[in-house]
């Protein structure tokens, strides 16, 4: 009879911890593995689109290995972060930047996108070379997409590597991202690819497939 009660209390635990823990607490997923999905994020899901719960934009939610899909963050009136990923390392984020005030909704316009896009461009590089000092950019180059103008550029943050030398750029240490303005908002779309994706060799040819599946993912937005 002991052990019989030593065995359910056993099954209640691991019950209790599949259905109350978050990702980042989660003492089962890093031993047994993409067991289950998760949503911690505001906004809505509906018909496999993510809806920004300020009713800015929109977006297909990308190919993600399931289970194991991970959907969070957080958006607010001035902006945040909105990110989806898998446990092959796949990583899609949306970061936003929103004025709420009169005095920088002048200055979020359309019109000072070239004097802005490469300021905004810097302080992202400054996040990123908080978790890795050596960040660096690879890559830049402005472009158009329904008719708005888009920075686009690729990081480099792989700690004390090089991008050219890599033999083998599955590593997903390489950001490739596009930042735009619309309406009152700086949106910065970016992607770090999953371990399983393999690009070419030749390191131009590299950041063209980069920068397409970027743009392939963009043109599933929609801006309200």
């Amino acid at each position: 009879m002991k052990k019989q009660y030593s065995y359910i209390n056993f099954v209640l635990i691991i019950l209790i911890a599949l259905t109350s823990c978050t990702r980042s607490s989660d003492p089962f997923r890093k031993f047994l593995g993409s067991y289950r999905n998760y949503f911690e994020a505001n906004g809505k899901i509906k018909e496999n689109r993510y809806y920004d719960p300020f009713n800015r934009f929109s977006i297909q939610i990308p190919n993600l290995v399931t289970p194991g899909r991970v959907i969070n963050g957080k958006l607010m009136k001035d902006g945040g972060t909105i990110g989806f990923m898998d446990d092959f390392g796949y990583l899609v984020r949306i970061d936003v930047l929103t004025a709420i005030e009169d005095k920088t909704k002048a200055i979020f316009s359309a019109q000072n996108s070239k004097s802005l896009l490469p300021i905004l461009r810097e302080r992202f590089l400054n996040l990123y070379k908080e978790t890795v000092l050596d960040s660096k950019i690879i890559h830049q180059e402005y472009s158009q997409w329904n008719n708005v103008e888009i920075d686009v550029f690729v990081v480099d943050m792989k700690s004390g590597g090089s991008f050219t030398d890599s033999s083998d750029k599955r590593d997903g240490s390489i950001r490739t991202s596009i930042g735009f303005i619309h309406g009152n908002s700086f949106y910065l779309l970016s992607i770090q690819p999953s371990l399983l994706t393999n690009y070419s060799k030749d390191p131009k040819i590299d950041i063209e497939q980069r920068i397409q599946s970027v743009k392939s993912l963009l043109d599933t937005i929609i801006l309200y």
